[in-house]
C-alpha cells in the first residue's frame, strides 16, 4: 500500500504523520481561549473558524497576535446547541432552505434531516462561499476547509460542490468518509489515509490515557484528529450542558506537555493543511 500524500510531502512511506485540528473555533469565549493556549504552545496543527458565530471576530483578533498560527474555515450550516443558536451570513430570504422559523440553522436531529433532504444546493453553495469570503475579508488567510457536523459530506451533490470550492480557492478539504475520499482522490484532490478521528466519539473517562494509546498505535501515513477543546466555565456548561466535559478533557490533554512528549517518543510528525495546500496547489497561503 502506497501513501501518495506522505511521499508528496517529502516523508517516507513508513512515516507517521498527524494533523490535529481544533474544530468550532469562534463558537464561544471558552473555546477561543482554550484554542489560543493550545496553538500558542504548538500542540495542534491548526483550528477552523465558524464565521457565523458571535465569537468569530474575537477568534480572529486572538490569532492575529501570534505569527504563523494556521486557521481554516469550519463551514457552518447547522446550529446544534439548544440554548445558543446562530444563523446564516447571507440574508435569510436568500437561503431559506437552510433555516428554521427563527431564521437560524437547524439544530435537532429531525431538523438536520430537513437540511439533508431539502437544502437547495445553490443556497448551500452561497452560504459556504459567503463564509469563506468573509474569512478572507476579515484578515484570515485560510489554510483549508472542513464543516461543522460534517455537513459538506451529508449529500453527494453538496460534497462535489465543496470540492469545487476547494479547487477554486486552492484549499484542501477535510474528508471523513472513506468513499468520498476515494472520489476526491480520483479528482486530484489531496486526501488523508484514514477516517478522521472526532473527539466526540471518544469516551470522556480516561481521555488522556485514550489519546496516549492512540498515539502509540498510530499507523503509517497521514491521520487527522478533530478535537474540541474548551475551558471549564459557566458559559461552556450553560451552552453545552450534556457534553461540555468532552471539551474540557480535550483542553486538559492538549494544553499539557504530554502530547509533545509522546510525539517525540513515537517519532510522529505533526503536520498541517498549509503544507498540504502548498504542495498540491503550488501556492503560499
Amino acid at each position: 500500500m502506497r501513501f501518495k500524500l506522505t511521499e508528496k510531502l517529502g516523508y517516507r512511506e513508513e512515516d507517521r504523520l498527524l494533523i490535529v485540528n481544533i474544530d468550532d473555533y469562534g463558537m464561544c469565549n471558552a473555546i477561543n481561549t482554550a484554542a489560543e493556549e493550545i496553538l500558542a504552545k504548538g500542540n495542534a496543527s491548526s483550528c477552523t473558524i465558524m464565521m457565523p458565530c458571535a465569537w468569530s471576530l474575537d477568534g480572529i483578533r486572538r490569532l492575529s497576535k501570534h505569527r504563523g498560527l494556521e486557521i481554516g474555515v469550519h463551514l457552518t450550516v447547522i446550529s446544534e446547541q439548544p440554548y445558543y443558536r446562530w444563523g446564516p451570513l447571507n440574508c435569510p430570504k436568500d437561503v431559506s432552505s437552510l433555516i428554521d422559523r427563527s431564521d437560524r440553522f437547524f439544530y435537532s436531529q429531525s431538523e438536520m434531516k430537513s437540511y439533508t433532504e431539502n437544502a437547495l444546493l445553490n443556497e448551500v453553495e452561497a452560504e459556504f462561499r459567503k463564509q469563506i469570503d468573509e474569512a478572507f475579508s476579515s484578515g484570515v488567510k485560510p489554510t483549508h476547509l472542513d464543516s461543522h457536523c460534517h455537513a459538506h459530506e451529508l449529500r453527494d451533490d453538496i460534497f462535489s460542490m465543496t470540492l469545487t470550492l476547494g479547487r477554486e480557492y486552492r484549499l484542501p478539504v477535510r474528508i471523513k468518509d472513506r468513499r468520498l475520499r476515494r472520489k476526491a482522490e480520483d479528482e486530484g484532490m489531496p486526501v488523508i489515509n484514514y477516517d478522521t478521528l472526532d473527539s466526540y466519539c471518544l469516551p470522556v473517562k480516561e481521555r488522556a490515557k485514550t489519546y496516549t494509546h492512540l498515539l502509540e498505535t498510530l499507523p503509517s501515513g497521514v491521520s487527522e484528529w478533530a478535537i474540541h477543546p474548551g475551558k471549564e466555565c459557566e458559559e461552556l456548561i450553560d451552552m453545552e450542558p450534556e457534553t461540555w466535559e468532552c471539551r474540557t478533557k480535550d483542553y486538559e490533554f492538549f494544553v499539557s506537555d504530554n502530547l509533545k512528549k509522546v510525539l517525540d517518543e513515537e517519532n510522529i510528525h505533526l503536520i498541517s493543511y498549509k503544507k498540504i495546500g502548498e504542495t498540491y496547489f503550488n501556492t503560499e497561503v
